[in-house]
């Protein structure tokens, strides 16, 4: 292959390895000074560890006798706020859509205190668990960052919301109906313990949601049926009682709600970040591209 230049000078692959050849010296040495810059950079660089948890989401038992009732009692089932077309998979879509609420998460950090090891942790000692804090911005229990103008020294609701998201990740997997739940920290302990206190968590407020409406439900139902005369309606209503008592019972004695904790997550003991070869390797190709680059011009203008 030729290449021709504006001044009519062509030169082939064997002049580029020619001229490569030549500056070999000058690469290699470059090579090296990469590799000891890159090495020196990424020993500093702080191990990020991750904390993974898997749920399956649990079936309902009671989902089929639910969807026999939609038809004739639906209309009234949905005065007393009663979705009879709900189930097992009905209530992950919602729990999956809580689970990335802001409200949520933000009740997450303030009970799981995440707030400083989201936004002051600088790195972590796996033999002494031990957290180090940037003293810069939080001191002897107190935040005392600089910082101007809106916002204050202790961060605020939607920075802490920025910082959470930085370190969660959750995949639901449709075909195997699971979820992944997953946090990165410095913090090997905290990642995990977050990643099942998320799990947790997660499950209880739908536990919690539903058993709140059932109650509201059965209080609405019980009113009506002290009202009505009519048999066919009473009966109806009896019905419904049944159902929503049932969903009251099944929420108050089932620690597993909606997903079922299938792998909790455990504290790694190999980080997961920084791929330390990795950047070294790509720092030296790269700097070894833009060098030959650089060199192939300054010799085609001359």
């Amino acid at each position: 292959m030729n290449i021709r230049s504006d001044n009519n000078y062509e030169i082939n692959l064997a002049d580029i390895w020619q001229i490569l050849w030549r500056a070999k010296i000058f690469l290699l040495g470059l090579a090296v000074i990469t590799a000891i810059v890159s090495i020196c950079y990424v020993r500093q660089l702080a191990n990020i560890y991750e904390g993974k948890a898997v749920l399956v989401i649990v079936n309902k038992a009671g989902s089929s006798s639910l969807a026999r009732l939609t038809g004739q009692l639906g209309g009234l089932a949905s005065l007393a706020g009663i979705n009879l077309a709900d189930s097992g998979a009905d209530k992950s879509k919602l729990a999956l859509e809580i689970a990335k609420s802001r409200e949520f998460i933000y009740r997450m950090i303030v009970e799981q205190d995440m707030l400083v090891p989201l936004m002051a942790a600088t790195s972590w000692d796996p033999h002494t668990d031990t957290l180090y804090l940037d003293e810069r911005l939080y001191h002897d229990g107190k935040w005392v960052r600089d910082v101007e103008f809106p916002f204050d020294a202790k961060p605020s609701r939607q920075e802490a919301l920025k910082a959470f998201d930085e370190v969660f990740f959750l995949h639901h997997s449709k075909e195997y109906g699971t979820v992944t739940i997953t946090f990165q920290h410095y913090s090997a302990t905290l990642a995990a313990k977050w990643a099942n206190a998320f799990a947790r968590m997660l499950d209880n407020e739908m536990k919690q949601r539903d058993v709140r409406e059932a109650q509201h439900s059965l209080q609405y139902l019980q009113k009506q049926l002290e009202k009505t005369e009519l048999e066919a309606l009473k009966l109806a209503l009896y019905q419904l009682i049944e159902e929503q008592s049932k969903t009251l019972m099944l929420a108050e004695v089932s620690e597993e709600y909606v997903f079922k904790l299938i792998d909790p997550a455990v504290r790694e003991l190999l980080p997961a970040a920084p791929k330390r070869t990795f950047i070294v390797v790509l720092a030296i190709l790269l700097v070894q591209l833009i060098s030959c680059f650089i060199i192939l011009l300054v010799r085609l203008r001359q």
